[in-house]
């Protein structure tokens, strides 16, 4: 009935926040009593006043461009851009969605994204996109995967990240910035 975040204290009409709910994690379903949960993993509290974002289209070529998503029965579907702080990161230890408590057991070194978001067409624009907000300004690398089907919440499930492998983009954002990064076949970030 009440979801407490511990050293976060804002006081009536303050709006200079914005309490983000990333449901990839901090949802999650409880086979057991057939509930969803939401828990304080995937949720964070960021200043308005500095928060940057990423945003961009996805070109739909991307869906199915190699195995195993060349494989998919709708390519349309499972398909996510990861965020995880810090730039020059080891690809192999870029991870899926996961917690400290997996039931698998997680790679040394492996890293849970800091945002996820799935893209989704634009019934109005007949474009795919994404879009990461209220991001605290720093250094990123957003890695796009066609096949996070088995990204569960909790555990790491060893979903490839990137894939296509060479769908790694890394940034700098600064307060208030709006990053934009459309993503093609080509392995590069275009910002139109």
């Amino acid at each position: 009935n009440r979801l407490s975040l511990e050293g976060v204290r804002l006081t009536e009409n303050d709006e200079s926040y914005t309490v983000e709910f990333e449901l990839a994690r901090a949802l999650q379903f409880e086979a057991a009593s057939s509930n969803y949960r939401l828990s304080r993993d995937g949720i964070r509290v960021v200043d308005n006043t500095r928060a940057a974002r990423i945003i961009g289209a996805v070109a739909p070529d991307l869906f199915n461009a190699e195995p195993p998503c060349a494989d998919k029965d709708d390519p349309d579907l499972d398909n996510r851009v990861y965020l995880d702080e810090g730039k020059d990161l080891d690809a192999d230890n870029l991870a899926d969605v996961f917690r400290s408590d997996s039931a698998n057991d997680i790679p040394s070194g492996a890293i849970a994204p800091y945002a996820v978001d799935s893209v989704e067409l634009d019934p109005r624009t007949g474009v795919w996109s994404y879009t990461l907000a209220y991001l605290p300004p720093g250094d990123y690398t957003l890695a796009f995967t066609c096949n996070s089907e088995d990204d569960d919440p909790v555990d790491y499930d060893g979903v490839e990240i990137a894939l296509p492998a060479d769908q790694r983009y890394e940034f700098t954002l600064s307060s208030r910035e709006v990053a934009n990064c459309n993503l093609a076949v080509t392995p590069e970030c275009v910002d139109d």
